[in-house]
């Protein structure tokens, strides 16, 4: 009798467990196909990322890089017209209370503590490195400290 009611309850079990199956491939399935659009998503951000990081290298001569966990190092060129090569930089980081720093600038420039006080009050960073470009610019001997002309781009 045990036997027999075992053996009339496996075609269900074995339905049961192919459902299980079944709706764990279309699982699947339908989870595979959403990562495979977020990494075609993610490679078009970066494809859009490295053009507009390339645009702004040569027409604004503003470069960004990594460095290490938590600083950000803008390289600035196109700032000095007798050598539009040569770069500007410096390293800029955010502590755990929200608060902007410069932890190396080069070279380094005359009031450079009021600007980092007025993006800490503003959070304007696109606003501080375009004050900190006219900064440098006034460092060039000669240089009147306007914007880089076609020319020099």
């Amino acid at each position: 009798d045990s036997l027999t009611a075992t053996q009339q309850a496996l075609p269900g079990s074995r339905d049961d467990i192919l459902r299980t199956m079944t709706g764990e491939r279309n699982s699947v399935a339908t989870l595979e196909k959403s990562l495979d659009e977020q990494r075609e998503l993610s490679t078009r951000r970066g494809a859009e990322l490295a053009k507009g990081t390339a645009m702004y290298r040569k027409w604004l001569g503003l470069a960004f890089e990594r460095v290490g966990e938590d600083r950000l190092r803008l390289d600035l060129t196109h700032v000095d017209p007798s050598q539009p090569g040569r770069t500007f930089s410096f390293e800029v980081y955010v502590d755990s209370t929200n608060a902007y720093h410069v932890d190396s600038c080069n070279p380094s420039v005359a009031g450079l503590p009021a600007l980092l006080a007025r993006l800490n009050e503003t959070n304007n960073f696109a606003e501080f490195v375009r004050a900190l470009r006219r900064k440098f610019q006034e460092s060039v001997p000669g240089r009147d400290g306007g914007p880089p002309t076609l020319t020099q781009a």
